[in-house]
């Protein structure tokens, strides 16, 4: 006899969890033991996906504001640090703009590094609250 679903609304938490491949550093989604998908209230799937879909070709945003503009980035040599926070900051504010993530305590908006680590390759930390009160900091690498 096989394990029991449940229904997506039946399940705790407000978006998928996500866990990464300490190997690869890709990204895939948690299920349970009952082969159920997880879900959490991190927000860190919205936001991972909020920074690396292309912006305004996500086929159920009717508004053409889901994504950013990373993926125009084609030489990291020729493009500031600054401006890829700003591509991930204007990726955020929909998520925002809705509540589903806030800044950190004290600050008006999430905190958001991009770091070149090699030719090639810019990994991004984003800094940012939850409505639950956490803290969390979602972190992903851009290859070029």
């Amino acid at each position: 006899m096989g394990a029991a679903k449940v229904s997506f609304d039946q399940l705790p938490g407000a978006d998928i969890a996500l866990m990464r491949n300490p190997s690869t550093g890709k990204f895939d989604i948690q299920w349970d033991s009952t082969n159920n998908v997880l879900f959490d209230d991190t927000q860190e799937h919205a936001v991972i996906s909020a920074i690396l879909e292309y912006k305004g070709q996500y086929w159920g945003d009717a508004t053409g504001t889901r994504g950013s503009y990373l993926y125009s980035v084609k030489d990291d040599r020729k493009t500031s640090p600054s401006r890829m926070q700003g591509f991930v900051l204007d990726a955020l504010q929909p998520l925002l703009d809705t509540g589903r993530i806030l800044p950190p305590t004290g600050q008006t908006q999430p905190t958001v590094t991009a770091t070149r680590v090699r030719p090639g390759r810019i990994d991004i930390a984003v800094t940012y609250s939850t409505p639950q009160g956490g803290v969390v900091t979602a972190r992903t690498a851009l290859k070029y």
